[in-house]
């Protein structure tokens, strides 16, 4: 858990070129950042689905047994199921207050995955300089062609 947070932490650093313990931070060391944040992610709403089933007995109901009350490992397969919008989990929340808990978490993920992209695409533009842009024409001329040239504006 501890290498999570640290992750975390380098994901969400505001200069990509500030040295973490002595070197600089490589595209391995915003992947592990990636993965171990989402996998935080995943488990603390895990523990808020155990909360979700304590509060209110039998919100979450699965195929099996239907009204014993959800193992962590369901528990757990939800939260990636649902964190990840794949919705392949049998776990399915039957409760007014574990639907919103749900549709908290769908939320979170898209927003998760949106920042991740942008991170990356950000940190990518930080170490090659940014993107390439053409350059402008030059402009012909004026002074061959005996035309007045307005002065440059500043």
């Amino acid at each position: 858990m501890v290498g999570g947070v640290r992750g975390s932490v380098v994901l969400l650093r505001r200069d990509p070129a500030e040295p973490v313990h002595g070197r600089r931070p490589g595209i391995a060391d915003d992947l592990f950042a990636v993965g171990a944040t989402f996998t935080l992610l995943a488990w603390a709403f895990a523990y808020v689905f155990t909360v979700v089933q304590a509060v209110a007995p039998e919100s979450l109901t699965a195929a099996i047994v239907p009204t014993s009350p959800r193992s962590w490992m369901e528990l757990l397969f939800l939260s990636f199921t649902t964190l990840t919008s794949t919705g392949l989990s049998d776990v399915v929340p039957v409760h007014p207050f574990a639907r919103s808990v749900v549709m908290l978490e769908q939320v979170a993920g898209v927003l998760y995955i949106a920042l991740v992209i942008t991170r990356m695409v950000g940190l990518s533009f930080s170490r090659t300089g940014g993107p390439r842009r053409a350059r402008a024409p030059e402009p012909p001329d004026a002074h061959a062609s005996g035309r007045a040239v307005p002065p440059p504006v500043t």
